[in-house]
Formats: C-alpha cells, sequence, structure tokens
C-alpha cells in the first residue's frame, strides 16, 4: 500500500494510530481489523495511554471564579459581614453560597460571630486570605483561558486542581484513550499484506471502490460462534419480590401497604420507641420540612394510651421510658425508616382478629453512610404472626423454612436487641460466594408495650429483612450497590 509523504514508517518506532490512518489514507476502523489480524501473527504491538482531561464545570464558567472567591473578596473589603447581606451582595445561589461558606470556614480563613439574632461573618487572618484568593485564582484562570488542561499520569495533577475535582460543577474531568501501533517487522512487508489479506469484513468502501474483486473473500464458517443473544429478564429485584411474594401466598399470608411518608407515631411511638432514642435522631432519620413538617396522627384515640405507656407504663406492668412524652414530636412527619410502620397500622386495623399472618414489601430509608453493606434508601420484607400459640421457635421454624425456598443452606439465629421486640434475634445466612456471614435484618416478638395498647390479646411474631443482601447472597455480589448500577453485563449474564 502506498504511504503519504506525510511521515516514513519505521521498524520498532511507535506511531498513534490515528496519524497511520492519515499515512496509509485508509479509514481507521477498517485499520484496527487489520491491525487486529497483524497482532495475531506478531508483525505489530499495539499499545494504550490514558490523558487526564480537566476542563472548567458549568458553574465556574457561570461565576468566572469560585463562590468562595467571590464571597472572600467582597468580605475583605470590609473585614466582617452580615451572613445575609453577604447571601444578597454575592448573588451566588444558595447551594453555591452554603459551599463557600462550608470551604471558608474549613480553611479557618473566617468564623462567624453572633450579635442580636445577627450573624456575621470575619476576617480571622488577613494575609491568610489574600493568599488564598491569588493561589486558586491563579489556578481558575488558567482553566478559564485555555479551556481545559491534560496530564499523562494522575500523579501529575497539581494539588489545588485535585482539591477541586471532587466538588460539582466546578471541574470537569473525563478520560482520552490513546492508541499506538509499533511495527515489530519491516512496516513495508506487513503493509502488503493489505493487498493479498483476505476481506474479513465486506464493507460499503470495499464494494464502492471494486476492492472485492481483486482480494480473496474470507470463506463464510458456519460453525463459527456467533455473537451473543441477550433475552429480556426482569431486575434481579423485582424478580427476587415476586419470589418471596409467592413464598409468603404459599403460607398462607395476606400482604399490606402503606404511605413512605409516616407520623413519627406510627413508625415510632406505637412501636415503644422513645422519643429520645438515637434512631428518631436527623442523623439517621429523614425529616420532612416541606410542604408540611407535621401530620396529623391517624389514630387519635391511641394517643393518652400510647403516651401513658411511655411515661409510665400505663397497665402494661411496665416501667414504661419514664419522661414526659409529647404530641407535638409525634405529629413530625418522616420517610419511613422500616416497613413495620406499615404492619404496626394494620395490626391495630385488625385487632379484633383472632388470628393474623401479614407481611408487606417496600422501600424504606435511612440517614446512613453508603458503603458496601448500606444503602440510604432500600427495600424491605416485613411480617407478622399473631396467634394464641405463638412463641420464639414458631418464629425460628418460620423464617428457616422461608430462607431455604430462597435457597439458603447455612441459617443462624442470634440473640440481639430491637426496642419494640422481646425476646429479639438476628437472622444471618452464610454466603459461600462471599465467604461470610450476612445479618438480614431482626425478628422477635412484639413487647406487650406495644400490643396491650393497642387492645391485641394473642403474641404477635415481627420479623424486617433487607432485600438487597438476600440478593447479595442469592447472586455473590459482595457491594450492595452494584445491584442499582444496572451494568448491563451483569444483567445480561446473569443466570435465570
Amino acid at each position: 500500500m502506498k504511504q503519504s509523504k506525510k511521515r516514513k514508517l519505521k521498524k520498532n518506532e511507535r506511531i498513534e494510530l490515528k496519524e497511520l490512518a492519515e499515512v496509509l489514507s485508509i479509514n481507521i476502523d477498517r485499520l484496527r481489523g487489520f491491525l487486529e489480524e497483524w497482532r495475531r501473527e506478531g508483525d505489530v504491538n499495539i499499545s494504550y495511554k490514558f490523558i487526564h482531561i480537566i476542563k472548567p464545570g458549568e458553574r465556574l464558567l457561570k461565576y468566572k471564579s469560585l463562590p468562595e472567591i467571590i464571597l472572600l473578596k467582597r468580605l475583605i473589603e470590609r473585614d466582617e459581614m452580615d451572613l445575609e447581606e453577604a447571601r444578597n451582595e454575592t448573588r451566588l445561589e444558595t447551594d453555591d453560597f452554603n459551599a463557600a461558606l462550608a470551604i471558608i470556614l474549613k480553611n479557618k480563613l473566617a468564623k462567624i460571630e453572633k450579635s442580636d439574632s445577627r450573624s456575621f461573618l470575619k476576617i480571622i487572618d488577613k494575609k491568610k486570605v489574600l493568599d488564598y484568593i491569588q493561589k486558586k485564582t491563579q489556578i481558575v484562570d488558567l482553566l478559564i483561558q485555555k479551556g481545559g488542561v491534560e496530564f499523562e499520569r494522575e500523579e501529575d495533577i497539581d494539588q489545588g486542581l485535585k482539591e477541586l475535582i471532587n466538588r460539582p460543577g466546578i471541574l470537569h474531568t473525563t478520560k482520552r484513550r490513546i492508541e499506538y501501533v509499533t511495527f515489530l517487522k519491516d512496516p513495508r512487508n506487513v503493509l502488503d499484506k493489505i493487498k493479498t489479506q483476505e476481506i474479513r469484513d465486506l464493507t460499503r468502501d470495499i464494494i464502492i471502490s471494486g476492492e472485492w474483486r481483486r482480494r480473496k473473500l474470507k470463506e463464510y464458517d458456519v460453525n463459527a460462534i456467533s455473537y451473543s443473544l441477550y433475552s429480556g429478564k426482569r431486575h434481579p429485584l423485582r424478580e427476587l419480590i415476586q419470589e418471596i411474594r409467592e413464598i409468603f401466598f404459599e403460607m398462607g399470608f395476606e400482604e399490606i401497604s402503606g404511605p413512605i411518608v409516616e407520623t413519627a407515631f406510627v413508625n415510632f411511638d406505637m412501636l415503644f420507641q422513645p422519643q429520645d432514642h438515637p434512631a428518631r435522631d436527623m442523623q439517621d432519620t429523614f425529616y420532612l420540612k416541606a410542604p408540611f413538617d407535621k401530620g396529623e396522627i391517624p389514630f387519635p384515640e391511641t394517643i393518652d394510651i400510647i403516651k401513658s405507656v411511655h411515661e409510665h407504663g400505663g397497665t402494661t406492668g411496665s416501667k414504661g421510658w419514664e419522661y414526659n412524652w409529647d404530641v407535638d414530636e409525634a405529629k413530625k412527619l418522616i420517610l419511613r425508616t422500616h416497613t413495620t410502620a406499615v404492619t404496626i397500622r394494620n395490626l391495630y386495623l385488625n385487632r379484633n382478629r383472632d388470628s393474623l399472618k401479614l407481611f408487606s414489601i417496600g422501600k424504606v430509608f435511612r440517614n446512613e453512610t453508603i458503603d458496601y453493606k448500606h444503602l440510604a434508601d432500600f427495600m424491605q420484607v416485613d411480617g407478622i404472626l399473631m396467634h394464641s400459640r405463638a412463641n420464639l421457635r414458631l418464629l425460628m421454624g418460620l423464617l428457616e423454612n422461608f430462607f431455604k425456598k430462597l435457597g439458603a443452606e447455612k441459617i443462624k439465629f442470634w440473640p440481639t436487641y430491637f426496642p419494640f421486640t422481646e425476646p429479639s434475634i438476628q437472622p444471618t445466612i452464610y454466603s459461600e460466594k462471599i465467604g461470610e456471614w450476612i445479618e438480614l435484618g431482626g425478628a422477635g416478638i412484639f413487647r406487650p408495650e406495644i400490643t396491650e395498647p393497642l387492645g391485641i390479646k394473642h403474641p404477635v411474631l415481627a420479623w424486617g429483612l433487607g432485600l438487597e443482601r438476600i440478593i447479595m447472597i442469592k447472586y455473590g455480589i459482595d457491594d450492595i450497590r452494584e445491584i442499582y448500577f444496572n451494568r448491563l453485563s451483569w444483567l445480561r449474564k446473569r443466570v435465570l
């Protein structure tokens, strides 16, 4: 093949794939087909490298500076500013102003002082502030002026840039892969193969140019392995939900549902969870602010008796929690933290029945730190069994039967503590693929402080289990987040 005069190809010299395509005046995709054949024959070596590209993000381009620099420049003119005035004068969006303020306080460039119900932002060290402004402005101006910078190695990225990379909208980072070709033999001999090499893919260009007349077409191999065909499937989570529903239906349970936005009264107080319990803190529970932060208690006839049980045990024989119960605290609206809120609603509504077998499946929310075992929102299956002869042995047998129907082999129950059951147990299943015991939730018998105020006369077995953790065991997943990444490779190849 004739080479252009742009560059003479040499043995053992590396050339970028894009440039090679230009030298040979050949389509780059077609060239890749030849290269793969040459690589297998030992004629060429193909290598790659990545270029890290950092460009200004939409917020940086909008303000032409960092939000904290805008705020600091205003502040340095007068040493201190009223926070509301600063918010108005900088004209930063709320999220950007809050982020700027947090960064300034974190770097101890300024501090907040209060006076007569007003909050002021005051500079701590003026020289430090000026140095910070100069340093960050140099970085920002360079990025905006050049439109971006490139680095061959991640470790070469300036520390100042690294500090800005994880901030939403400030920087935009991408990677570009560059492909290189090195001829291990005389390039002229290798390129001559293009004239005689069999045509593997009959393209439009080959047909139009008439090249197919001068070269041999590769024989069609009917025994060659074809590309994979992937049938449509349900998402594993939806599949598991349906499987669990069928198991409970087989066991004679009824399915129930309830609201996602719930009052603290139903979610906590009806379950005898004290109002000062750590689980009710904002660090663990999502509280609503808008459109309403409080709601009406759904069963007002139970307020007085729930209050008395919390304060001194009521008529249950318990001492209660010995504190002053607050009805306003009970009215707060939250995102339900467990589907037991659905259970307790329906248990009260069916309190006059002699026996009861209910289950629910739904989304719950916890203000958790997200890691390989925990999510902030996840699916939970919750159930109860009420019967005059219900006991712990029945509960353990029921759950063991349930897990075995799901395919579990090694099951253990550990004694534990939960505020609304006594005794309480924690079911765990051993995953051979992951190589460890995984806790799936909690179970136990509802305390008298829960059942008696609601008029329940028989023992109530209760349990709540995380669906995502069941999937982890079933499919050998070691990171709970993988379930929601929706990677097609995993969804396609998993066994039905």
